[in-house]
């Protein structure tokens, strides 16, 4: 896409923070799978979290190579982790719309053209669109396949994701538009899987649509965060997220009690103590819930043996 600087004010300004942190390997790639974005309204906001290779001499260099684009390095004085990284970006960024990336993965020419198109098309209560991904090799960055999901939901899906044992969407693949934060606010940086909590909370106020799209790549890197979720931190981080979305319905806080259920039998695996009240928490939460149902159950002559397929 070429275009003057005229037909550039009029474009809706996207932002892309790319989290960096010891992927010198690789950043080069990230870079310039966005610099190659055939949409060009766009400002890039690298933050470094105190990488301790060489990964901020990739980035000055790479910096220096592209100054026609309009980019800010922003370094962390310590290791702040990244959720604290994105909230950084966050309180610079200028677009109307944002998309995260890490410093491993890689965006097609097309992906944020793909993206501005489809929310400029759609009413103002659509707040994110995300799509399925291309799954590449750690070494040699060849695709080795691609994402597969029971299901990808769209539109007001918070009822759909509140069964889900993790995160609907490889987060990279999503564009926020900037009321979104704007009601939902940053990221809590005491959770280790910060985005499951934004989506969740962002599903109950925005549709959240599904793109049906390949425009990303997703780099299989040994010991990524996603390995971390039965880790005793991953799953205090997951019972606090579940814990703080009940009760926005019935349904709702019936599948939020069965996850719940399950963080904490693995917690009681790993003799993370929490596991006893989150196991109560959830069981009372199931009560309530396959009481209200047999109840309505009882009303129209069904019996017990249907209250046990909802307390499975």
């Amino acid at each position: 896409m070429t275009t003057d600087k005229n037909n550039l004010a009029r474009l809706p300004l996207v932002s892309i923070g790319v989290g960096s942190y010891n992927n010198a390997r690789f950043i080069r790639e990230t870079l310039d799978s966005i610099a190659a974005q055939t949409y060009q309204n766009i400002e890039i906001i690298i933050n470094d979290d105190c990488s301790t290779d060489n990964s901020i001499e990739v980035i000055e260099n790479w910096i220096n190579e592209h100054r026609n684009l309009e980019i800010v390095l922003l370094k962390n004085d310590q290791n702040r982790g990244l959720c604290k990284s994105i909230n950084n970006m966050l309180s610079i960024y200028k677009g109307d719309y944002l998309s995260l990336i890490a410093s491993d993965d890689k965006y097609l020419p097309d992906f944020v053209m793909n993206r501005v198109n489809y929310l400029l098309a759609t009413p103002n209560d659509v707040g994110i669109c995300y799509s399925k991904s291309f799954l590449i090799n750690e070494h040699d960055s060849k695709r080795i396949g691609m994402e597969e999901r029971h299901f990808w939901p769209t539109g007001y899906i918070f009822e759909k994701i509140c069964g889900l044992d993790g995160s609907f969407c490889k987060p990279f693949t999503a564009m926020v538009k900037r009321s979104v934060y704007d009601v939902v606010g940053k990221y809590d940086d005491s959770l280790l899987f910060e985005d499951i909590d934004f989506f969740l909370k962002a599903s109950r106020i925005f549709q959240i649509d599904f793109l049906d799209v390949l425009d990303t790549e997703y780099r299989i890197v040994k010991g990524s965060l996603g390995t971390q979720v039965y880790s005793n931190k991953g799953l205090v981080s997951l019972s606090k997220i579940i814990i703080r979305n009940f009760g926005a319905s019935k349904e709702t806080d019936f599948l939020l009690a069965k996850r719940l259920r399950k963080v904490a039998l693995k917690k009681m695996e790993l003799d993370e103590k929490t596991w006893i009240e989150d196991l109560q928490l959830a069981n009372s939460y199931n009560k309530k819930i396959s009481d209200t149902i047999l109840a309505s159950l009882g009303k129209i002559g069904i019996g017990n043996s249907i209250l046990k397929k909802f307390r499975k």
